[in-house]
């Protein structure tokens, strides 16, 4: 799906009725001013609607228009620090408690998915693992699109539809490649599925599957096949400290 057909998505035909009752999925409702400076605030004021977690620990108070240099925390950008769409993003920063333990970031709502959810879509802008969860249930992530600044995410919440649920984004602790970085925008349910493996992959694979059929009866190759292609595209970003240096650059400098 390109970015022209996500734009068709969030038509008023597309997106699932009424958004159940989730609030702030946009995080549009924060209370906090644009010129307010950085520093700590109310939890409350910067993500309503929303629970933030370290690890299981629930926070009354985040960053407002900051970063961490490696413990976990989660902030609310505005528009001059690296927000993506609108006046405001969710920043989650999955790093440490002290040197060595690492600790989640999430942020998290319980509320009733719409009757016709079949997919939640949502923008994000990362480096190494987002999770998104259901009911305690992760899902398969699926990068569907891009924008100008961030990428369209999918998972299939079909399952859920109708339910009242635990709707949880997480940006797991620090990690030997570093730690997970994710900036979380536009959150929508749709009654559009996510993508579904294409036709040319299907025969790919379906024509891997016959030829390894053919050597395993045969045992003329000793050797084995290659490494299965994944369908979809994988929730990891590059995997390197350096990616998640220039991302707090970027960030800062902004």
């Amino acid at each position: 799906m390109n970015a022209a057909l996500f734009l068709a998505v969030l038509t008023v035909a597309s997106v699932a009725n009424g958004q159940g009752t989730f609030r702030n999925m946009d995080f549009e409702q924060s209370q906090i001013p644009q010129n307010q400076p950085s520093g700590l605030v109310a939890a409350d004021l910067a993500f309503p609607s929303w629970t933030v977690y370290y690890g299981s620990t629930p926070q009354t108070q985040v960053l407002w228009n900051d970063v961490s240099v490696g413990s976990t925390l989660a902030s609310l950008v505005g528009q001059r620090s690296g927000a993506l769409d609108g006046g405001y993003s969710a920043f989650l920063f999955g790093g440490s408690s002290g040197p060595s333990t690492p600790v989640d970031c999430s942020i998290s709502q319980v509320g009733q998915l719409p009757d016709d959810a079949v997919s939640l879509l949502f923008e994000a802008h990362g480096v190494q693992q987002l999770t998104v969860a259901v009911s305690g249930v992760t899902l398969p992530l699926f990068d569907v699109s891009s924008g100008p600044n961030y990428e369209v995410y999918g998972v299939n919440v079909s399952q859920f539809a109708g339910m009242q649920e635990d709707l949880r984004f997480t940006a797991p602790g620090f990690t030997p490649n570093g730690p997970n970085i994710w900036t979380i925008d536009n959150i929508v349910f749709s009654t559009t599925p996510v993508p579904e493996p294409s036709t040319a992959v299907l025969v790919a694979l379906a024509g891997l599957a016959l030829l390894n059929k053919s050597l395993m009866t045969n045992r003329r190759s000793p050797l084995p096949l290659g490494a299965k292609r994944k369908l979809g595209r994988a929730t990891h970003a590059p995997s390197l400290p350096s990616a998640a240096v220039a991302y707090l650059n970027r960030s800062v400098s902004k």
